[in-house]
């Protein structure tokens, strides 16, 4: 969708979101090889929204498991004791 507006001249930009967290090289990949890895891809699970809505660190839990997946797994037995 984003791509079509920018073609057609109705945007100049178009932002990305939580695909930033979980493919940090989107961008890249989608100018150098036209198309994007799918086993890189966001399949919002919303786990790093709940991890902004926690006020910690935020990052994909999914593709970089091993640094955000202890600091949401914290979260999660911290809202299961209040």
């Amino acid at each position: 969708m984003a791509t079509g507006m920018v073609r057609a001249g109705q945007a100049r930009l178009a932002g990305v979101g939580r695909m930033a967290l979980a493919y940090p090289d989107f961008a890249r990949d989608l100018v150098e090889r036209g198309e994007l890895a799918p086993e890189k891809v966001c399949i919002t699970c919303s786990a790093c929204s709940e991890l902004m809505r926690g006020g910690g660190p935020v990052g994909c839990v999914v593709r970089d498991p091993e640094v955000y997946r202890p600091f949401f797994l914290a979260q999660k037995r911290n809202e299961s004791q209040s």
